[in-house]
């Protein structure tokens, strides 16, 4: 279809620190680390401006700043019309 997806999604946690909060943030007294999960879905040509523009936003260079997955959609189904392909998404 040459759509590809990026996740991200809004969520609470201590994530994977290693040696904990305190090591990581002292004196901070930190004890979650704000999380959002995001799922776009966009065309191949738009990928790597889409990429950029997310980690221009959230790059702080701190323990947290998160991953983005980059994976190709094959197809895509509406449930409710049997719609598929494209036109599934729109």
């Amino acid at each position: 279809m040459g759509e590809r997806q990026t996740k991200r999604d809004c969520r609470r946690g201590q994530g994977d620190l290693g040696h904990g909060v305190a090591a990581a943030f002292p004196g901070t007294g930190m004890k979650y680390i704000p999380k959002r999960l995001l799922n776009l879905i966009v065309q191949d040509e738009d990928v790597n401006l889409v990429v950029n523009t997310l980690m221009k936003i959230n790059r702080t260079g701190q323990v947290g700043d998160g991953r983005i997955f980059i994976c190709p959609i094959e197809d895509a189904l509406r449930v409710r019309t049997g719609e598929t392909g494209i036109r599934a998404i729109i």
